[in-house]
Order: structure tokens, then sequence, then C-alpha cells
């Protein structure tokens, strides 16, 4: 499955299934295939972004595609890593269509406009092993952190500090741009009652790599 659908070229299309300024819920049966993605795209790169998708979308939707929803990144503690959009949920119905549309002979030749349009782009495939559903306030702060390492392995016992653990994504099969990020092995997402909070609250400091974004549901209003 190799395909980003994280920019701001699709966002209007995943907030159609909910009224504005409400609170974001994902429902997804056993099955499923969860993409998480977030990226940073080059100055200047809008147009070319746009056919980009142009492109993609047509060969996505006839095999159930769906944009499930996004929340703002607001702030990131990532090194040199700093979105300029959102953390952009999506899903294919079934293992079957997201390979179908990676095995599309169209695919390639889209899929090489990527290093033109991003400078850092961060995709992640997750197969649902049973039915989920997450509920995200737009009264709070959703800190996304990508963890490398053997401690994302863990158990997520202590691993939130004062916040609360809504989900954890491990075993899934993870696109990075550049290559030298290497492989990821979790993405935790942590609730915070605010951002002010989040940031000051204690992090675990193992010997690897934690990236956090800190983000909220559109329209949100917890500073």
């Amino acid at each position: 499955m190799a395909h980003n659908l994280s920019t701001q070229h699709l966002k209007g299309a995943e907030q159609t299934t909910e009224p504005k300024n409400a609170d974001l819920t994902l429902s997804l049966s056993k099955g499923e295939v969860l993409t998480i993605a977030v990226s940073r795209h080059k100055e200047g790169a809008e147009p070319l972004m746009q056919k980009y998708f142009q492109q993609v979308m047509p060969i996505a939707q006839p095999l159930g595609f769906s944009p499930r929803g996004a929340l703002d990144v607001k702030t990131a503690l990532a090194g040199p890593f700093v979105p300029n959009n959102f953390v952009g949920f999506y899903s294919f119905p079934s293992q079957a269509a997201a390979k179908t549309f990676a095995q599309d002979p169209r695919w390639p030749e889209i899929k090489a406009l990527r290093t033109d349009i991003w400078s850092e782009l961060r995709i992640s495939h997750f197969v649902l092993e049973e039915a989920r559903k997450w509920h995200f306030s737009r009264d709070k702060i959703y800190e996304v952190r990508y963890e490398w390492g053997e401690f994302a392995l863990a158990s997520s016992q202590n691993s939130a500090g004062e916040g609360v653990e809504v989900a954890v994504f491990r075993r899934g099969a993870h696109e990075m741009l550049p290559g030298s990020l290497g492989e990821l092995v979790a993405i935790r997402i942590i609730e915070w009652p605010d951002l002010q909070t989040a940031q000051t609250s204690a992090r675990p400091r193992p010997a690897f790599r934690i990236d956090s974004l800190y983000t909220q549901v559109s329209g949100g209003n917890r500073q």
C-alpha cells in the first residue's frame, strides 16, 4: 500500500461527515485498512499536489477509499519537521482493495511526483484486527506521538504520563520520506486537557527518537 492522502486538497472531503465545530468520531470495522498520514509540502508545490490528487482519487475512490477525519496540527516537537497541514485518517475497506490500488499500472508514475511535492512525508497503514471506535473532543488536545525503538514495543503503562492514551498503533507498514527516518515502531495518540499541559508534562526520555505533534479537532478552541 503506497499512497499519501494527507494534504489540504482532501481536507474538505473529510469535514463533510461531521458538522462544523463538532467532535470527531472514527468507527472502523474489522479488516479495514486505516492509514494515518502527515506531511510538509514544499513551497510552491500546491499546483503539482493538486495534479497528484486529481490522478489518485479516480483510482482510489472506486475501490472504497474514504477520508475519515483529521486533526489540525497546532505545533510540533519533532526536530526540524513542522507539518503545514494536519494528521489525516483514511481507510480502504480491505487489504485486497488497498493492494489493488497499489498494483494499478498508473500508480508508479503518480507516486514519482512525491519527491517534488513533499519535503517530508509520513504514511502508516494498519489492518484492524477487530472493530474499533475512537472519539476526539474538540475541547481537548491530542498528541500524535511517533515512536522509534524498543520502548514503543513495551506496555503502554505510564507511557502517557498525565495524559489519557486514546490509541496505540503497532505492526503497521510505513512509508517515510526521506527514507533516512528509518522504520517507525508505533504511533501513540494521547489526550490532554490543554496545550500547555501537553507541552509541560514529563515525556519518556529513552535512548531513541520520539516526535510529538500536538493536534486538535478542526474548529476546536482549547489553547
